[in-house]
């Protein structure tokens, strides 16, 4: 029997299967299993051959396609699903591709300009498209979806519903062609129209947060902190849901990490976890504000101190010393003000909204100043919204 070539399989695999852990095969009709490896072009072939069905499923890694899944659902005709299809033709244009499914359903495929992360896909047709009172179902979401073609699964024209490649070599021939010659839908003018755009505050800070909205992670050991500031404004400014401001920020980190964090690229899953905790968690009443560093309490003296201390550490570190002066300007500005006999109380938040006070790098300050003696911990606890702890600070640095 025919079926389809390693050329096109292999764009299959590169297209649909972009996340190689999670590879959905169908042993039975009512039965599918979850494999953890890589699709192999046997599995390819034999989908389109018929012996059994697969599927894909994509959860953080950008794709270049989106799928309405439209069921018949029981007491439906065929009109009441073609209708469920107008509506989405008159919001998108016509898809590229429809695929019919075993329950005389439809997998309308809209091939894209670029690739989109889920969260841009979900984010942007929930605005345009009521999808569950129009009994849509929305592909690429997490879970997984039959990939089109195989038993009973021919392709059917856009226009008139009616089938135009059933046989593997018919479904390669007509996909391919549809693929590389049909215009591919400009996602982004969609994308570009439902991202809000609104940031109050300060001029700086619209500022810093445009920068970070645009240009993605700026150095190393910010990425944290960055994300602290995009689910503040999510969720204070633009009101997003948790669900909706995590999904907005798996979507900030996946696209523009800008390899600038290490966490992200080694241990992806424990970044999504630190996200899912950060929406959920999040409290705008109980977010701690840090008032204004005072830098004009330096006098002269503490900061040529301050710039012997960093130039010190600087030379049996790799640390930057510029960077670690102005944290420390900050940092005893606060000191100044908050000490009672050269001992302060300082919240981790106090170190983070230091300059360079990422969390990735205020703790290696913190670490060096000890080291240095510097400063020294008194005590250590948490308080109720804020990690804290005491320390003795220098005396000359608070003069």
């Amino acid at each position: 029997m025919s079926s389809v070539s390693e050329k096109f399989a292999s764009f299959i695999k590169d297209t649909f299967f972009v996340e190689p852990v999670h590879i959905l095969q169908q042993i039975n009709e009512d039965k599918w299993t979850y494999k953890k490896r890589s699709i192999t072009y046997d599995q390819i072939e034999n989908h389109f051959n018929g012996d059994y069905y697969i599927g894909y499923v994509c959860q953080h890694t950008p794709v270049s396609f989106l799928v309405f899944d439209l069921d018949r659902h029981k007491g439906e005709s065929l009109t009441d699903v073609i209708n469920r299809v107008d509506l989405i033709n008159d919001i998108l244009g016509r898809p590229n591709i429809i695929g019919a499914s075993p329950g005389n359903g439809f997998h309308n495929y809209y091939f894209l300009n670029k690739s989109y992360t889920l969260a841009q896909i979900k984010n942007t047709i929930q605005e345009l498209v009521n999808l569950k009172q129009s009994k849509i179902e929305l592909f690429p979401a997490g879970r997984g979806l039959r990939l089109f073609g195989g038993k009973n699964c021919p392709l059917i024209s856009n226009t008139t519903f009616k089938t135009v490649a059933s046989t593997p070599s018919e479904i390669e021939e007509y996909f391919s062609q549809a693929w590389e010659r049909s215009e591919k839908l400009r996602f982004d003018e969609f994308v570009n129209k439902t991202i809000p755009k609104i940031i109050q505050g300060p001029y700086k800070f619209k500022i810093e947060i445009k920068n970070l909205l645009d240009n993605g992670v700026p150095e190393e050991g910010t990425r944290h902190r960055s994300l602290l500031k995009i689910n503040w404004v999510a969720q204070t400014h633009w009101g997003f849901t948790p669900e909706k401001a995590e999904e907005f920020m798996i979507d900030w980190i996946s696209t523009k990490s800008n390899n600038k964090s290490k966490d992200w690229s080694n241990n992806p899953q424990g970044v999504l976890k630190e996200i899912k905790n950060m929406a959920e968690r999040y409290d705008s009443t109980k977010v701690t504000k840090v008032k204004r560093f005072a830098l004009e309490k330096l006098s002269f003296e503490i900061i040529i101190a301050i710039r012997d201390i960093a130039d010190n550490i600087s030379d049996s570190t790799e640390l930057e010393a510029s960077k670690l002066e102005e944290f420390m300007q900050c940092l005893f500005s606060y000191c100044i003000e908050n000490h009672s006999n050269c001992v302060v109380e300082i919240p981790s938040s106090v170190f983070k909204a230091c300059k360079y006070g990422s969390r990735a790098r205020y703790i290696k300050y913190k670490s060096e100043l000890i080291n240095h003696g510097v400063i020294t911990l008194v005590k250590n606890y948490s308080t109720a919204s804020n990690k804290c702890a005491t320390y003795k600070i220098r005396s000359d640095l608070l003069k």
